[in-house]
């Protein structure tokens, strides 16, 4: 009995208020009209809305005329002659455009009126629903949770290189290395540093030295191994001029070597070799070159590998269904489609 209470109360007050939205105040005014005066008010309407329209003397004096002329010029069935008082009266629109009110004196004394105008918009049913109970329902479930966990391999490859010169472009100076990855694995990464002279080296080993708190939290100060981790965006690289001279390029290990040209462009300076390609080669095979034909420069590289590991763990689960029950109803709203 309370339930259906309250369903009729909520029908109630949306019925209200949605009645409420559907009418609009257009001219609520205190109008003076001096002897031998008329006063002219327009509004638009569309068609289907309704007119509330209605007056009433302030002073006791009769209002000589007051009509509601249509859109086309002819006037409506509203026309009041020497009235003092015309109650609140619907008009139905049918011919949308401007409806034009006019009140007119033609006494010797001025007439004081009460005006009120109201538009009643154009509605359209809607249907609603309205929330009638709610029921709560529960389970635990054991579910067994696939996880991937990454594994540093505990050494990280440290590679240093003096390239010398190029005095003859034309004879091939490449110098290439070949690291393993780890034997025998299916899934795994590599993710690799190159520093390019021994200022980006002393930058290298200077955060190093003094790792963030978030590296020693997790037990990590190889720059190299914290950028795997997604403990940092970036790593150290040293401005340095010589370094416009070195190309340096990853290629497949299992082609012959490349050539390096000057105009080559050369792999990033630190990136991840991703599961795709470590997986499938397991080797790295790095080829560079040094295009300065006066001075030579350190070229220092850094890899860490890693093994992606798969694992179940038991996952409890606490499943909870909440179910609304409503009941459907309709109420009008106003209508905005086009005419």
């Amino acid at each position: 009995m309370i339930r259906i209470t309250l369903v009729l109360s909520c029908i109630f007050f949306i019925a209200v208020a949605a009645r409420a939205q559907q009418q609009e105040e257009l001219m609520k005014e205190l109008l003076e009209l001096g002897r031998f005066k008329q006063e002219y008010r327009s509004f638009e309407f569309k068609a289907g809305e309704e007119i509330l329209f209605g007056f009433e003397s302030a002073n006791g004096r009769k209002v000589s005329l007051v009509q509601i002329q249509e859109p086309n010029g002819s006037t409506m069935n509203m026309t009041a002659r020497k009235q003092r008082t015309v109650k609140a009266r619907k008009i139905r629109v049918y011919e949308p455009g401007v409806y034009t009110f006019r009140f007119r004196n033609r006494r010797l004394r001025t007439a004081l009126i009460n005006v009120k105008i109201e538009r009643v918009f154009r509605t359209m049913p809607k249907d609603t629903m309205i929330l009638d109970d709610i029921i709560f329902t529960s389970r635990v479930d054991t579910l067994s949770d696939l996880m991937l966990d990454t594994l540093a391999y505990p050494d990280v490859s440290v590679y240093e290189f003096y390239l010398a010169p190029g005095k003859d472009m034309r004879l091939p100076h490449d110098t290439c290395m070949t690291d393993m990855l780890i034997e025998g694995e299916k899934n795994q990464f590599a993710v690799y540093w190159i520093g390019i002279g021994d200022s980006a080296m002393a930058r290298y080993n200077a955060l190093k030295a003094n790792p963030p708190l978030t590296w020693a939290f997790k037990g990590i100060s190889e720059p190299v191994v914290a950028y795997a981790m997604g403990l940092t965006n970036t790593l150290p690289i040293a401005p340095n001029s010589l370094g416009n001279d070195v190309v340096f390029k990853f290629q497949n290990p299992d082609a012959d070597d490349l050539l390096l040209g000057p105009n080559d462009k050369r792999s990033p300076f630190f990136d991840v070799v991703p599961p795709s390609k470590a997986s499938k080669y397991k080797n790295l095979k790095l080829c560079m070159r040094n295009f300065n034909t006066s001075t030579g420069v350190k070229v220092y590289v850094r890899i860490a590998k890693f093994k992606i590991d798969t694992k179940r763990t038991p996952k409890m689960i606490i499943r909870e269904r909440v179910q609304e029950v409503y009941i459907k109803s309709q109420f009008d709203v106003i209508d905005n489609r086009e005419e």
